[in-house]
């Protein structure tokens, strides 16, 4: 081994990316509560919009393309909450929250070695996506998401058992996996 290079433990690795992962997860709920009775709390949503980004670094740095790639997907839609684009209301927040349970899920699932892509991941990630995109749009003058909470959630969050994680990897990311 040359001196300038240095042994990786992947498996200590990844069980410290396993802890830290669940930690903001855990903030990340205990903030979208909060969200709920303080939706304009703007430090809140710089918060959360901080631990969806840190949780897509560091599953990307361990390898976990799906839980990275639904962290990149509700990173953006945080960022068009964090720009206004888009109220917290009831909705957003219940999909917001859905969406830490689908990482948690995910997070799980990869910390097993099961990280093949499913169909219902991928659908979940459209969902998100498409909150996002809408945003976007009502931003933009388009559609109706101007002046509304979220797109429509299509379960409670007590009927979440039905996603289960894993995704492909995102064509925007590319890499260096240890």
């Amino acid at each position: 081994m040359d001196e300038n290079e240095f042994q990786i433990d992947r498996a200590a690795l990844v069980q410290a990316f396993v802890v830290e992962a669940g930690e903001n997860l855990g903030a990340m709920e205990q903030g979208l509560v909060a969200l709920e009775s303080r939706p304009d709390d703007g430090e809140l949503v710089h918060g959360l919009f901080r631990a969806a980004h840190t949780l897509k670094g560091s599953a990307s740095l361990v390898g976990f393309d799906a839980v990275r790639d639904l962290a990149h997907e509700l990173e953006a839609l945080l960022e068009r909450v964090r720009g206004k684009a888009l109220q917290p209301g009831p909705a957003l927040v219940t999909l917001l929250l859905r969406s830490v349970d689908v990482l948690r899920a995910a997070l799980a699932e990869a910390a097993h070695g099961r990280v093949a892509a499913t169909p219902e991941l991928e659908a979940f990630r459209d969902r998100i996506r498409r909150a996002a995109e809408g945003a976007a749009e009502a931003r933009a003058g388009g559609t109706a998401l101007a002046g509304a909470s979220a797109p429509a959630v299509e379960a409670p969050r007590a009927a979440r058992k039905a996603d289960r994680p894993n995704g492909p990897a995102h064509p925007d990311h590319e890499f260096r996996r240890f």
